[in-house]
């Protein structure tokens, strides 16, 4: 872009540009050293990040860059995976894979306090007893909770609806063993992508409704599901690509190629059509996020996921909880990365945002006509773009 400034007088004419570039903001990239970890979930309000590493939830300031104290569950023996925050931020639900011959469960854990509560559910599936352990939990808008299962072997389990209002639980229906549940940004639709199936089912949940749908195939092993803030849109990474899917389910897009390359994880920014994709390559490995517009599936920008960190990303992998899984801020300021040893928190600039970078000064004198009866000068101008942010919602 330019600003350019005419001047005149009777003996000389100056011509000045101004030539300067519109340079993306960079993003930042903070480490955050975790042992072995695996469900993620930020609070916006606190700016707490926590993390399900073994049998304790670490909890880190986003603020401070200090670590609190760590929530350590049950005996000390458990196994956390997936875990999810209440939409009021005062309930944090985690999934244990461990369980006994007759119970499994999942931990509620007071955010301000620290304290937990088990909570149980009896194995009353096709297989009963033969269920495992808790895998993934997400939220509602209404404070309810959807909670997935283990099994050891394949097999399917109960898809199970907790409230935690009453200690009420309902079956909401059968999916294949540790399916991945992750809620859109208003939590009013929950996507499922059921593990462990070549046939790779996907299903949703509405949350208003209460209706549990099973929509379509990817015809591939399922790893992780995203879906964009007005559930208008999934994204289910499998080895052969990531399948982009409209509201009905109907396939509109792909992302990756087969046995190559390809996203590990995708989310959805809650406030512009923007998604982030972990990317992993076969052979070299990468330490990329990748940015694609939601419309066009154009890649338009890209992230080090690692930043001062060696290393890169991990081969693709058929299940869920693989480096590369990630969640991003409630106000789509930070995204938030596992990554080999631990969580990479990216601070993302404001989609559209950019920097004026000054490039040179360009100066022409010359000889200046005098201006004849009835000429109209010519009047200084300055011509400016109007750079816009990407469109809001999506």
């Amino acid at each position: 872009m330019s600003s350019t400034i005419w001047t005149s007088s009777s003996s000389a004419l100056i011509f000045c540009a101004v030539v300067a570039a519109a340079v993306p903001l960079q993003a930042t990239t903070t480490f955050v050293p975790v042992s072995n970890p695996k469900g993620i979930a930020y609070d916006d309000v606190s700016h707490t990040l926590y993390v399900a590493s073994g049998s304790s939830v670490v909890r880190y300031d986003t603020q401070t860059n200090q670590f609190l104290p760590s929530i350590v569950l049950g005996s000390g023996q458990e196994s956390l995976y997936g875990i999810d925050l209440s939409p009021d931020g005062k309930t944090l639900a985690v999934a244990d894979d461990q369980s006994t011959t007759n119970t499994n469960w999942i931990y509620e854990v007071d955010t301000a306090t620290g304290a937990a509560t088990q909570v149980t559910f009896q194995k009353n599936g096709p297989y009963g007893t033969y269920e495992g352990g808790t895998v993934t939990v997400a939220f509602g808008a209404d404070g309810n909770l959807l909670v997935s299962s283990d099994f050891p072997g394949s097999g399917q389990t109960p898809l199970r609806l907790y409230d935690p209002s009453t200690g009420n639980t309902t079956i909401l229906g059968l999916v294949d063993q540790a399916s991945t549940l992750v809620p859109n940004a208003n939590r009013e639709t929950i996507a499922i992508a059921e593990g462990n199936s070549s046939l790779g089912p996907i299903d949703s949940y509405n949350v208003e409704t209460g209706v549990f749908q099973h929509a379509t195939y990817t015809n591939w092993f399922n790893a992780e599901v995203g879906v964009n803030s007005s559930a208008t849109q999934y994204a289910v990474s499998t080895y052969d690509g990531t399948f982009i899917y409209n509201s009905s389910f109907q396939q509109i897009g792909m992302l990756g190629q087969y046995a190559n390359n390809g996203p590990i994880d995708v989310v959805y920014s809650p406030n512009s059509n923007v998604m982030y994709a972990s990317w992993w390559s076969y052979g070299s490995g990468t330490r990329q996020v990748r940015e694609f517009s939601t419309t066009t599936f154009q890649q338009i920008g890209t992230l080090d996921a690692f930043g001062s960190q060696s290393g890169s990303f991990n081969q693709f992998s058929n299940y869920n909880f693989s480096n590369g899984d990630m969640t991003i801020a409630a106000d789509g300021s930070e995204l938030f990365a596992t990554i080999p040893g631990g969580i990479s928190i990216i601070n993302l600039p404001e989609p559209g945002t950019f920097v004026l970078a000054g490039i040179g000064l360009v100066a022409l004198v010359g000889a200046a006509r005098r201006n004849k009866p009835g000429r109209r000068h010519r009047q200084a101008t300055s011509k400016r773009p109007i750079w816009k942010d990407a469109a809001q919602g999506n």
